[in-house]
């Protein structure tokens, strides 16, 4: 284990270039994270509000039952991409930073043709077998007839879905999270939106739901597949002190080998809740759970950024050996994601009932749901981006066994929890899985590369996480005004607490790099 970096701040005003080598590095990639993250966090606080937003919409026009039957379809959908994507997006994600890394522009190109051709492939036999089985799905698994009516469409999604997340998965490959960011966040979501506003009017219903997603998707399929083509370049660059890197097909077929089965695990324990709930229960609970773990997926945004960027950057920093750089990264990007995510649980967890009753009446139902799956989130966010530590260093056999493990834990849970209680069930089965999951990823993380998720300098953060949850809690104790002003007013208060909190105890060197390449790039 290599020795972390001491918390100092006697180099923290030098603005200027530096002689030490890693201290450029760190600057070079401590920038590139943060400009790329930025970018990408915005865009994701831009779907995430316009998304509740959205959420909140759609759920009193059609209903908890039809937001029900919309979640067993895109269930479905995520489960035939596992299959159709062939393990490919991942395996894009961290050979294509590889082979650019080293200037290997003939594999980018060969691993861009010969993957697409086989996932195109693939794609289309799932959505065909979704849409020969239509009948069986809807009506012996879930007992919802109305589903197989809407099973085409689905599959046309499918297939459409299956192709973007490789497009975008090339994309992280080659850096580009903020092209990817524009694309998916900032124009497919409000063709999203404006075409089911459109298609509601005209009284679709579901079915302006479920198109609206379709020609959203195919939207972004067409604008990343063409970004990504664009972006490869034309001629082999080798990046400064690395090598280029031989051909790996065989190396490339058993990562992605590996990578489907991760991904079939990985969603046996994060949507085996859904599908099972749609097994044992209705329509109608689905959807109070959906919209629940909807809310909850906003607590992990920042690290979502962070983790969009920081992937290849891992695997190019491993692949040279660079592991004091690797850890200075992983340090601050943990330490920070944990304190701007935690004022946000914080406020969830305080005002779920209020943020329920949003959607309607039925789905308050749905608070203390809301409530555990934040604090489970806020586990997640707490080990940083150790899930990509292990998957784009090579060690994805670790993480195949944490979430094997997390898988049959939820898995068992879930059977054994959502007949006796119901959504909280399955919310305590997802929870477990969360934290038991992320635990052991942290674990793996210091056995296999002798990293930890924090340096010496992280508890004095705790000074500032003490100070946002006294002022979410005063406000939610006061309440003075209704619910939307009180959530905003605790919202802005505990970030703000937080923010004067950490300013005058929490920062060192390299958290005022980080904080000076933002400014730059703002041009503050």
């Amino acid at each position: 284990m290599t020795t972390p970096v001491a918390d100092s701040t006697s180099s923290a005003g030098d603005g200027g270039a530096t002689a030490d080598p890693l201290e450029r590095q760190f600057r070079r990639h401590a920038g590139q994270v943060s400009r790329q993250a930025a970018v990408f966090f915005a865009g994701t606080v831009f779907l995430a509000v316009g998304g509740y937003l959205f959420k909140v919409y759609v759920s009193r026009t059609l209903g908890a039952a039809g937001v029900g039957i919309y979640s067993l379809g895109m269930t479905l959908v995520a489960f035939g991409a596992v299959v159709a994507g062939l393990g490919l997006p991942p395996t894009a994600a961290r050979f294509v930073a590889i082979y650019e890394g080293g200037g290997a522009t003939a594999e980018i190109r060969r691993f861009a043709t010969v993957g697409l051709r086989w996932l195109l492939l693939a794609a289309a036999a799932a959505g065909t077998g979704m849409i020969v089985f239509r009948e069986a799905i809807a009506g012996h698994i879930f007992a919802e007839p109305e589903l197989a009516r809407w099973l085409p469409l689905f599959a046309v999604i499918l297939f459409l879905h299956t192709c973007r997340v490789f497009f975008g998965q090339f994309l992280r490959g080659l850096r580009e999270v903020a092209r990817r960011t524009v694309v998916n966040h900032f124009i497919a979501f409000p063709i999203k939106a404006l075409t089911t506003a459109t298609l509601f009017t005209l009284g679709w219903g579901l079915g302006g739901y479920v198109t609206a997603e379709a020609v959203s998707c195919g939207v972004a399929v067409a604008l990343l597949g063409t970004v990504a083509w664009r972006r490869i370049p034309s001629t082999s660059t080798p990046g400064e002190g690395a090598p280029a890197h031989p051909r790996r097909e065989g190396t490339e077929a058993r990562y992605a080998a590996s990578m489907i089965g991760l991904g079939l695990l990985g969603f046996v324990a994060g949507q085996a809740d859904v599908f099972l709930l749609g097994v044992f229960l209705d329509a109608s609970r689905v959807g109070i759970y959906a919209v629940a773990v909807t809310t909850a997926s906003m607590v992990p945004t920042l690290l979502r950024s962070v983790g969009s960027i920081f992937g290849p950057i891992i695997a190019d920093l491993h692949a040279r050996r660079q592991t004091e750089l690797l850890e200075r990264l992983f340090h601050t990007s943990t330490k920070w994601c944990l304190g701007l995510t935690w004022p946000l649980v914080v406020v969830i967890a305080l005002f779920s009932r209020e943020l329920m009753r949003l959607f309607g009446d039925e789905f308050e139902a749905g608070a203390a749901t809301l409530a555990l799956l934040a604090a489970a989130q806020l586990i997640n966010v707490g080990v940083g981006t150790a899930g990509n530590m292990l998957v784009m260093s090579g060690n994805q056999r670790s993480e195949i066994v944490v979430v094997a493990l997390a898988a049959a834990l939820a898995l068992t849970l879930d059977v054994a929890l959502i007949p006796r209680w119901g959504l909280l069930g399955a919310a305590a089965a997802l929870a477990a899985s969360l934290i038991g999951s992320n635990l052991l990823r942290a674990w793996m993380v210091w056995r296999r590369l002798g990293l930890l998720p924090y340096g010496r300098g992280a508890p004095r953060l705790l000074w500032a996480l003490a100070a946002s949850a006294a002022t979410a809690g005063a406000v939610w104790w006061w309440h003075p005004v209704g619910d939307i002003p009180a959530i905003l007013l605790a919202l802005v208060g505990s970030y703000g607490a937080f923010a004067v909190a950490a300013a005058v105890s929490a920062l060192d060197r390299d958290d005022l790099i980080i904080a000076r390449a933002v400014r730059e790039k703002l041009k503050f």
